[in-house]
């Protein structure tokens, strides 16, 4: 059995105004929690592949140790051949549209609102099996991965085919076939 937790906001318990970490069952806490503002989407790096934008929101250079790509999907996105990734797990968060993911032989379907976590040890992919587009934002930790998409579209600008542009940087980025 996958270890996919789908979180719907429905259900969530909400803080109330002024809680502190104590008071919602969070003990330890040492620290001040560091908070990296999303990049503003009107200056944020983008890039196309095939009719899907992959926006960065949050790059590792500014957490140190998590990444964030908005994701807009476009209709019928077949998505990446099941695959894991052993060194950074990802947190799906679906904004707007659906979209369906397999979780080791577990099949889900996501909507607004939902939270996603897939750690990276279990085969897994996604699709838009939708005809409307689907965006989610996408957390990679630890963060780096994000360079991945924009080195796909370098590559495939340059004129690499697709599926040998994706097969080459899925190797040097940890990313296996399952």
């Amino acid at each position: 059995m996958c270890q996919a937790v789908v979180i719907d906001p429905r259900c969530s318990r909400r803080p109330e105004r002024g809680a502190t970490p104590e008071m919602l069952g969070y003990r330890g806490v040492r620290r001040a929690v560091t908070v990296a503002a999303m990049t503003n989407t009107a200056h944020a790096p983008s890039v196309r592949i095939h009719d899907s934008v992959i926006t960065l929101r949050v790059a590792a250079t500014e957490t140190g140790r998590v990444s964030a790509v908005e994701y807009d999907l476009e209709p019928w996105f077949p998505g990446p051949p099941r695959h894991i990734h052993p060194a950074f797990d990802e947190v799906f968060c679906i904004l707007e549209g659906n979209l369906s993911l397999l979780l080791e032989d577990d099949t889900f379907e996501a909507g607004p609102g939902d939270v996603v976590h897939v750690e990276g040890s279990v085969p897994h992919t996604f699709a838009n099996l939708t005809g409307e587009r689907a965006r989610l934002l996408l957390f990679m930790t630890p963060g780096g991965f994000e360079n991945y998409f924009f080195e796909v579209a370098e590559a495939i600008a340059a004129g690499t085919p697709p599926s040998q542009a994706t097969a080459e940087l899925s190797r040097r980025f940890g990313v296996t076939p399952a």
